[in-house]
């Protein structure tokens, strides 16, 4: 998967920290 900062760079990056900890508790889970 790309990832593209641009302007809204903070917000991306809000973003993927949450997608990060999503998937991390998913794997924790499993």
């Amino acid at each position: 998967m790309k990832i593209i900062l641009i302007d809204d760079e903070p917000l991306i990056l809000e973003e993927l920290s949450y997608l990060c900890e999503k998937t991390t508790k998913n794997l924790i889970v499993r």
